[in-house]
């Protein structure tokens, strides 16, 4: 089970809103790939980078316009290592389940913890969790 954590920051604006794009006829870029290693910088879009944060990867910083708007933590460990899955599962519930309420709780302890260290004005946006697959694994975002 893997464990993709994306706490956003921010005054909230832009936040979950869906881009849309006009029609094309040209064939799509490959999809960009980054080295979770090395957290070496990955140009996204116009204006988006994903990339190491300050303190080093394995979190990554997602910024626009060289603005940090989010960090994403990707996570991998035996279930026995997080108490939150470790009790959905030995409860019946599923991996998704789990998954889902790990997030949950990773974004409660972020949101209470960032201010402390970032100062009063910090501000945490969580959203999600959503299932999905990252790396051929289930996973959450």
């Amino acid at each position: 089970m893997l464990l993709v954590v994306v706490a956003a920051c921010g005054n909230g604006e832009a936040a979950g809103q869906a881009q849309t794009r006009p029609p094309t006829s040209r064939p799509e870029p490959p999809e960009p790939v980054h080295d979770w290693a090395t957290g070496a910088n990955v140009e996204l879009a116009p204006g988006w980078q994903l990339s190491a944060c300050e303190s080093g990867p394995p979190p990554m910083c997602a910024r626009r316009d060289g603005q940090t708007l989010a960090v994403i933590e990707l996570q991998s460990a035996p279930a026995a290592s997080y108490p939150t899955i470790e009790r959905i599962l030995d409860g019946g519930g599923t991996a998704d389940d789990a998954l889902r309420a790990q997030a949950v709780e990773f974004q409660r302890i972020f949101a209470e913890d960032r201010p402390i260290g970032c100062g009063p004005d910090y501000t945490v946006a969580p959203f999600g969790p959503t299932s999905t697959t990252v790396a051929g694994h289930r996973g959450v975002v």
